[in-house]
């Protein structure tokens, strides 16, 4: 079976994941990193991770991620469903240039491998859409930085680092920067939703009235921000600092979804329909049009509204907004 193929409808899902999902290698001692640049060692993922207080608890459990990996697999719909997802999941948004191409297969196939291991961990949610944009992000800029230090060393990619740096960070999103949000249901979301909306009231009333003379919900547009934690929405070159910012809790995804929107403030404000606000909120040209992204500057507009709306202050609007 091919690393992109669907699982066969003939096969029981125990068969699929032997085929797909094999023994995961024992995880060789991190070893003393050779010297890299900041900027990738940054916005990677073992940084981010740092940041947000999780490698202690990763260390206590170093061996978390290869058990799970060796577990009975999911139920066969989570399976069928992340294979679904894999297809639709353009790796190319998250590789670096050195990546070499010949290598996709084997990026898919512990992107898959990442994916399935949290399933085993949280079988109540199980697998949702957006959660293979957050997995590759940051596998692949794991990968990325291993990739470097086994250049500088003569070896080739530790790819087991990566997927258990990657299944963490999975973990750590599920769990603290977006608690709830893929339970179902998702009350977490429309929740976060509300309070998008209280905080562009704040910001710029005048763009939100806007918003609603047309007759355009943001519930309509920034779910998938969220459940993607941006990596569809941000341009490439902010993705990796946006994620740097979360987790050094510089930033709230509140302020994230507000750059978006003050970024294309002026496109926003000169749209007449629903379907001009959509467009407005996409790239123009290049590349990146397809998978609808915005311009430069959401980033930047976004740490401008966390200097307006502070993490305290935000913390009372998300209150008033629980307490609604």
């Amino acid at each position: 079976m091919a690393a992109d193929d669907p699982p066969e409808e003939a096969k029981p899902a125990a068969a699929v994941v032997a085929a797909v999902d094999p023994p995961p290698v024992a995880l060789a001692p991190v070893p003393v990193p050779v010297p890299v640049g900041p900027a990738e060692m940054r916005h990677a993922c073992n940084h981010w991770l740092a940041l947000a207080g999780v490698d202690e608890e990763r260390q206590l459990q170093q061996s978390l991620y290869a058990n799970l990996c060796a577990a009975p697999p999911p139920p066969s719909d989570v399976i069928s469903q992340v294979e679904v997802d894999l297809t639709r999941t353009d790796l190319r948004l998250y590789e670096c240039e050195h990546d070499p191409p010949e290598q996709a297969p084997e990026r898919r196939m512990a992107l898959r491998r990442v994916l399935l291991a949290f399933a085993r961990l949280d079988p109540s949610t199980g697998y949702v859409q957006g959660m293979g944009d957050i997995a590759a992000r940051a596998l692949l800029s794991s990968a990325a930085l291993d990739g470097m230090h086994a250049r500088a060393n003569g070896g080739g990619l530790i790819t087991e680092r990566a997927e258990a740096a990657a299944f963490w960070w999975l973990r750590h999103v599920t769990q603290s920067l977006l608690p709830g949000f893929f339970a179902p249901g998702m009350a977490a979301v429309w929740e976060e939703v509300r309070l998008l909306r209280r905080a562009l009231m704040l910001l710029q009333p005048h763009l939100l009235a806007h918003l609603d003379e047309l007759g355009c919900e943001l519930a309509c547009v920034a779910p998938s921000w969220y459940l993607t934690l941006f990596q569809r929405i941000l341009p490439r070159s902010e993705c990796g600092p946006a994620l740097t910012s979360l987790a050094g809790r510089k930033l709230a995804t509140t302020h994230l979804a507000l750059g978006v929107l003050l970024s294309r403030e002026h496109k926003l404000l000169a749209a007449r329909s629903f379907e001009a606000v959509t467009q407005a909120l996409c790239s123009a040209s290049g590349a990146e049009d397809a998978q609808r992204r915005v311009a430069a500057g959401a980033l930047r507009a976004a740490h401008e509204a966390a200097l307006a709306i502070p993490l305290a202050l935000l913390k009372d609007l998300s209150d008033s907004v629980s307490d609604a």
